[in-house]
């Protein structure tokens, strides 16, 4: 630091980013289990934050015009004040009925709208004073960006693996307090050595800002430049959480690489940061577009990777044009508002536009194609006009990525072609990396192809739809001729036509089938099912039974009760009712005792972490007669959730047994499935007790799963 003044400034930005960062997957933790565990209310808390950044910005904007500084520093510590009293953090006891975006909208408003204003005033104000104090020696104040930066990095590093893993929520509101109290006592100093170092701040600004000129054309040029990342960072964010889970872990790694493009982009390494971005740049790209474009499936490790290291190069490119063309000083908050715009818009975009524009996730290759355009297109790259046959490529990576797309075969046939001219599109587009605007349109191309075309040129898709809670596509098939509901990318369910036969995770072979048939002759008077998926668990259902299912989103009993794809529901009749609400909401409001509860809610490939909880538990057992049965579905790619649930049986002093069914014909709709069964005693297992395939559910030592407190790091599956 230069001097103290300087050391002072950095830290209550970096004070002031830190807390606005923490806060951000805290609260999304605190409200997620209202909503659902679904993977859109982290995009609709960004949509949020950003435009509560926005407002903030816009206020430094504003109070920088006042003449003297006296008043400015009398505002804003009136500002900073008042959230004081709405201290600590909690989530507001409101409705969240009606329609989830505008509910998550008005909570997080009311709950933590005050304090993140607030806080979200420091960087473009800070930065403000510290230019004002130091007008004598003047000294570039862009460099405390990165301040603030890693600040915001910091936090995202330290939540995930420290503070999440060892303190519960409510130990981290009352942490946070104290922070933002550190915070505005260092805002106070800083105004006070603003105050007393200003002399002549109105006519100083006043001759800087005849200096330059701002056009709205370099302002929608910010904006751009700053929406592109914004949306990105949602898309790889969703792209991520919706076959793992909801959880704040894959939430700040997006963000933070995020942040980490804006640190390098303004510091003083910069240039020698873009340019390596710049030189693989293509190759970065392409790869990401045929991963896109191929759907290909990998393992969470190379797959993640691979996006993450995308979106940041991706970032740090668009994020580096924007610290090239930063203004001077007395301009500084109007550049800083415009990103603030761009960031907004991003997600505006991904939270509003997209779901009810698109019937599916088409926003990241949309995000990636403005991108494309800002960056091959910019000034000083090559025009391709008057080029001769500058047409050829172009024309040849569309035709390559039309067959790739529409080939109508099934299999390993079917990977092969598409993979293979899906590379030699890949090929043609990187022959032209050397004239950016070439290569670019060639990228556009196969990128525009894939949103127009997509899995549809492949998959016979007779019904697509998208809400908050997710994408979802009936696609038929021949031989035999069915219909598959997928939820995202996960198959949900399946049916051929003319059977009632359970197929997919619940086959009469499959774990569940086998709790079926240890339980005939029993007495299973009422059955509760928490996801409905097609209703095929309905197939199970007896003369005489009551069965509930509880379905958090009305598109999928839609879905499931349209009779051109699926009868499970209709062949059951009046003996299944559909419960719509979240599951452990509407468990508890009712008064209904069953003799199994199925737990069966997938987000995607992703379970709500909220329902696997000890309080989730103790509702379940609430509603289960003292001899019933509590069975889980437990499959996943990703995530050891059997160690999840035995952490709660111990804890609850419960019994249970476990298995991981493998042998399956996937050519006849038997899918492999890993299940759990918990009762109170032995004997409420029943025959599954001395089933050699069901293995005694054996717990760790690790801290059980709360409402309060999840550790995603401890049941992570490192190696696939």
């Amino acid at each position: 630091m230069r001097n103290p003044m300087t050391f002072l400034f950095a830290a209550a930005m970096f004070v002031s980013a830190l807390l606005l960062f923490l806060v951000q997957p805290m609260f999304a933790k605190l409200l997620l289990p209202r909503f659902g565990g679904s993977p859109a209310v982290w995009t609709t808390c960004m949509l949020f934050f950003q435009s509560a950044l926005l407002a903030g910005y816009a206020y430094s904007h504003s109070v920088v015009k006042l003449r003297k500084p006296w008043q400015q520093a009398a505002v804003h510590l009136v500002v900073l004040a008042l959230p004081i009293v709405t201290l600590p953090i909690a989530v507001a006891s409101i409705s969240a009925g009606g329609e989830p975006i505008s509910s998550v909208l008005r909570i997080s408003a009311i709950s933590v709208g005050a304090p993140f204003f607030a806080l979200a005033t420091s960087a473009p104000l800070l930065q403000r004073w510290f230019a004002a104090a130091n007008q004598r020696t003047p000294i570039d104040p862009y460099f405390l960006y990165a301040a603030s930066n890693v600040g915001s990095f910091a936090s995202l590093i330290l939540y995930p693996t420290l503070i999440e893993p060892a303190l519960a929520l409510s130990t981290q509101t009352r942490v946070w307090s104290i922070g933002y109290s550190a915070a505005v006592l260092l805002t106070v100093v800083c105004a006070v050595v603003m105050w007393r170092r200003t002399i002549g701040t109105a006519a100083a600004s006043a001759t800087e800002a005849r200096t330059e000129d701002v056009t709205w054309k370099r302002r929608l040029r910010w904006i751009a430049l700053s929406f592109v990342p914004s949306s990105l960072m949602l898309a790889v964010t969703s792209y991520l959480t919706t076959d793992v889970a909801a959880v704040p872990l894959l939430w700040v790694i997006p963000l933070a690489l995020y942040l980490i493009s804006f640190v390098v982009t303004f510091s003083a390494y910069a240039t020698r940061f873009i340019a390596v971005c710049n030189r693989f740049f293509p190759l970065i790209l392409l790869y990401l577009t045929w991963l896109l474009a191929s759907e290909a499936r990998l393992p969470l490790p190379p797959m993640a990777a691979s996006h993450l290291v995308a979106f940041f190069v991706l970032a740090t490119l668009c994020h580096g044009a924007l610290a090239e063309d930063r203004p001077a000083t007395s301009h500084l908050t109007d550049f800083y508002l415009s990103l603030a715009i761009g960031g907004a818009l991003g997600g505006v975009f991904n939270s509003l536009v997209a779901p009810l524009v698109f019937d599916r996730v088409i926003e990241y290759p949309l995000a990636l194609a403005c991108g494309i355009v800002l960056l091959t297109f910019r000034d000083g790259t090559q025009p391709l006009l008057g080029r001769s046959r500058w047409w050829i490529h172009p024309v040849l990576v569309a035709a390559m990525t039309i067959v790739a797309l529409s080939w109508p075969a099934t299999g390993r046939r079917l990977a092969f072609i598409t993979w293979g001219f899906l590379l030699g599109a890949v090929l043609v587009s990187f022959s032209t990396s050397r004239e950016r605007r070439r290569f670019g349109i060639c990228v556009l191309l196969m990128l525009g192809l894939y949103g127009v075309i997509g899995g549809r040129g492949q998959l016979n898709v007779d019904y697509a739809s998208r809400t908050f809670f997710g994408t979802y596509r009936v696609v038929a098939a021949e031989n035999p001729r069915s219909y598959t509901l997928y939820h995202g990318t996960t198959v949900h369910g399946r049916q051929h036509v003319g059977s009632s036969e359970p197929l997919t995770y619940y086959s009469r072979k499959s774990p569940i089938g086998q709790i079926w048939k240890s339980r005939v002759g029993g007495t299973n008077q009422s059955v509760g099912a928490v996801g409905l998926g097609t209703g095929t668990l309905a197939s199970y259902a007896r003369p005489g039974e009551r069965w509930i299912f509880y379905e958090i989103d009305p598109e999928v009993e839609r879905i499931a009760r349209d009779k051109r794809y699926f009868t499970h529901l209709a062949n059951c009749g009046a003996t299944c009712q559909v419960v719509i609400g979240d599951a452990r909401l509407t468990l508890q409001q009712r008064s209904d005792l069953h003799d199994v509860i199925v737990l069966d809610a997938f987000s995607s490939d992703a379970i709500p972490i909220h329902l696997l909880t000890r309080e989730a538990v103790e509702v379940y057992l609430s509603r289960l007669k003292p001899d019933g049965l509590l069975a889980l579905h437990i499959s996943n790619n990703h995530l050891d959730l059997q160690s999840v649930v035995a952490g709660v049986m111990r804890e609850l002093g419960l019994v249970g047994r476990s298995q991981l069914q493998q042998e399956t014909s996937y050519e006849q709709g038997e899918f492999a499935s890993h299940w759990a069964v918990l009762a109170r005693s032995e004997a409420a297992l029943g025959a599954l007790a001395a089933d050699k395939r069901w293995d005694p559910l054996r717990p760790g030592g690790g801290r059980v799963w709360t409402d309060d407190f999840s550790n995603i790091w401890s049941v992570i599956y490192w190696r696939q």
